[in-house]
Formats: structure tokens, sequence, C-alpha cells
């Protein structure tokens, strides 16, 4: 049977762990406090486009 079966018990730092991931998804910032390098990263055209929309690539991100 279904009740039959332990509960899960987590470890004291699995517990820290499923705290702080319900406290980073329960809070929801006006203003972003951490922005990776590769979001960052802004690309323009270097002319006039005639079209809406501008995509280009500038290579891989480099490594830390």
């Amino acid at each position: 049977m279904i009740d039959d079966l332990p509960l899960f018990q987590p470890t004291p730092m699995q517990r820290r762990i499923i705290d702080a991931a319900v406290e980073i998804q329960q809070c929801q910032p006006e203003t972003p406090e951490f922005l990776h390098a590769v979001l960052c990263q802004v690309g323009m055209p270097r002319a006039r486009t005639k079209e809406r929309f501008f995509s280009g690539t500038t290579g891989r991100p480099a490594s830390p």
C-alpha cells in the first residue's frame, strides 16, 4: 500500500537547499539582482536595417 511507504526525510543540507529554492521561487523582485555577463551583451547593427528586427552572432562566450 502507498500509505506504508516511508516519508522522505531530507538531510539538514537538503532541507536548506529546498528552503532556499522555495524562497527564491516565491521572491519576485522588481529589479534583477544578478545579470550574467552573457545575458548582458547587447548587439546592435552597424548600419540601418530594412527589417524591424536584427539578429547577429558574436561568437562563443568566453570562459571565466
